[in-house]
């Protein structure tokens, strides 16, 4: 080293930097612990940038302990026993053909199509010639693959005669101009007898023939008479919402046995009473109603199908025809080969769900309160506790999955619309007016089996949750549950959004399409849309400056803001938990103790580690 010279000045230099440095550290440290502060606590003032610091010091694991294996069992097979059960009571590819054969036997014969009526003389082409040839025919397609019970029914609504009254308020009374009521209810139902069909029916051929039951005609209905919601619901009426209004189960009725002998004659006699009808003028500008239905018997199948077509009349002048054929069985049939496995498939699950509301439910309902009130000395009690876990993620999937199973349950045996019928086949329910409660099941069965869709759905989600053992579908799972809570408060922000494209599609395409004709209707295009859809936009709507401005806007602001919110919110947060939950990895690598842990009983944990005290670990870690 030089002892002289630049270069011994350059070291010397370097030293007196270097005691300066180390003095300016040691004071500036002395006056912070004089000051009493610490670098934890001034990093705690930066809200952010300590949250990004302290992430990976969460040591997210707390779920662990409310994991059981015995949960885990519980709700692996009744996810299981439900999709079985799901199987037999719907058994694939049959549903669809079975429907589909009477939908189009009914509504494609004959020269008019029933989606394309828009009139009333259409109407009663299609009366004339598509119900006659496919009911009263023992060759026609319907009845070569179907058994038809029941009756046939036909009724019609009408509303009272015109009046000024029933005119808008800004009609002058003094104009002496007249209209008809626009919706169908009590109030303004027509209710009179019809005398020009009066006239018919009870002359000396057609009124003996009824009377007698001599050509098939129901020898209790007189379509000249009105019914009362009560009478017509007795009769085999029923009540239903349709496209424009809601309609009672009152009218004027019209019915014909389906397991007539002498077919010819009813057939004779029905196409005479659509003439008579057509000439006496049955339906007119007061009508606001038609309705039919049917019921048939596939026992290839073993389903009962339900077929109701109706075609509204507005005051527009145009004719709406909607349909709506479905079909359902007995659920608990005893004659036939899936009776008893459904009903053992439900015992097993009732006691399944009985293990969860009185086992599992009670297990979360006081760890999640006893984790909640560690520094009360007072914790709330049962009742609490469970109103506590109800709100919670886990809480809802399992009280929802409780009250699905309870009302399939109840549906099934303890109302009575689907139990088993099978011995009333011959001596009840081809007869006369059995097939009354036939719309009336085929809702019950719907509406059960869409509940036992949701009930898997949430026994699934329930089963998926308990895969939270592994560390992966831990983070998958709460950066979905996070994201979401969060992406909640932007839906304060989407759904006005939403609204108001709703209301501007609205107001240039409400006349156009029939997409838009409502609100709710108009909402569903709109969701629609943000898969692409945008066929409702027809091509007179499509060339107007408003539609290509509504289309821009939309794919700006929902395509390309919202939706990408949404994936940006979901990134940062899948970030966010993979860290906080990453830090000490090796507590989701399980060893032999964490195994009997969770799947032995406590007395049988006991005795296996007497065998192998060993594998005890040393340190019980505590949660954080």
């Amino acid at each position: 080293r030089a002892k002289a010279g630049p270069k011994a000045r350059q070291v010397g230099r370097k030293k007196v930097a270097n005691n300066a440095a180390q003095n300016a550290d040691v004071v500036a440290k002395a006056d912070f612990e004089r000051q009493g502060g610490s670098f934890y606590d001034d990093m705690s003032k930066l809200t952010g940038l300590f949250e990004f610091m302290t992430q990976r010091d969460r040591n997210d694991i707390a779920h662990l302990k409310r994991i059981r294996c015995g949960a885990f069992c519980l709700y692996f097979f009744l996810t299981m026993l439900t999709l079985v059960s799901f199987h037999f009571v719907k058994p694939p590819d049959k549903e669809y053909f079975c429907r589909l054969g009477v939908y189009q036997a009914l509504s494609d014969t004959g020269p008019q199509p029933f989606n394309q009526i828009r009139s009333p003389p259409e109407v009663w082409t299609w009366l004339e010639t598509a119900i006659p040839k496919q009911v009263f025919i023992n060759t026609s397609s319907l009845r070569r693959s179907n058994l038809l019970v029941g009756t046939l029914r036909i009724w019609m609504q009408q509303v009272k005669d015109e009046s000024a009254a029933a005119c808008q308020e800004n009609v002058p009374t003094t104009s002496g101009i007249k209209c008809l009521s626009e919706d169908y209810n009590k109030n303004t139902a027509g209710t009179e007898d019809l005398k020009a069909v009066k006239a018919f029916w009870d002359n000396g051929t057609a009124k003996n023939a009824t009377l007698n039951g001599d050509d098939g005609r129901s020898n209790n209905t007189f379509p000249y008479k009105f019914l009362t919601d009560a009478e017509g619901l007795a009769k085999g009426m029923f009540s239903e919402s349709a496209m424009l209004s809601s309609y009672d189960a009152s009218g004027y009725l019209l019915a014909y046995e389906t397991q007539f002998v002498n077919l010819t004659d009813s057939y004779a006699a029905y196409l005479a009473d659509m003439k008579a009808l057509r000439k006496a003028g049955w339906i007119s500008k007061r009508t606001r109603a038609l309705h039919v239905s049917l019921t048939a018997y596939n026992p290839n199948f073993d389903y009962w199908v339900t077929s109701w077509f109706m075609l509204e009349f507005p005051v527009t002048g145009i004719v709406y025809p909607h349909s709506d054929v479905d079909l359902y069985r007995p659920v608990y049939d005893r004659a036939t080969k899936v009776g008893l496995p459904i009903l053992s498939l439900d015992v097993c699950r009732f006691i399944l769900i009985g293990f969860v509301l009185f086992y599992e439910v009670t297990w979360q309902a006081k760890f999640k309160t006893s984790k909640l009130n560690i520094e009360d000395k007072k914790k709330p009690g049962c009742c609490m506790s469970l109103l506590y876990y109800s709100f919670s993620w886990r809480g809802i999937l399992d009280l929802g999955a409780i009250s699905c199973f309870l009302a399939v349950f109840f549906i099934r045996y303890l109302t009575g619309p689907l139990n088993s019928f099978t011995g009333k086949l011959q001596t009840q329910y081809l007869n006369a007016l059995q097939a009354v409660a036939s719309k009336t099941m085929m809702d019950w069965y719907r509406d059960h089996m869409i509940t036992e869709a949701v009930l898997f759905g949430l026994l699934a989600m329930r089963l998926l949750s308990c895969l939270q053992l592994n560390r992966n579908m831990y983070v998958l799972w709460k950066t979905c549950a996070v994201a979401a809570s969060r992406y909640v408060r932007f839906c304060l922000v989407l759904i006005p959004c939403i609204c108001g494209f709703v209301l501007l599609v609205q107001s240039f395409s409400r006349a156009y399409s029939m997409q838009y004709r409502t609100f709710w209707s108009s909402l569903t295009s709109v969701l629609m849309g943000l898969l692409g859809d945008t066929g409702a936009l027809t091509h007179d709507t499509a060339t107007r400056p408003i539609t290509t401005v509504y289309l821009l806007a939309f794919y700006m602001i929902i395509s390309l803001l919202c939706v990408n919110t949404w994936i940006a919110v979901l990134v940062q947060e899948y970030q966010k938990v993979r860290v906080s939950s990453g830090y000490r990895c090796k507590d989701y690598h399980w060893k032999e103790y964490d195994y009997i842990t969770w799947f032995l009983f406590p007395l049988m944990k006991k005795g296996y580690l007497k065998l192998r005290p060993s594998i005890r670990p040393n340190v019980e870690e505590d949660e954080v």
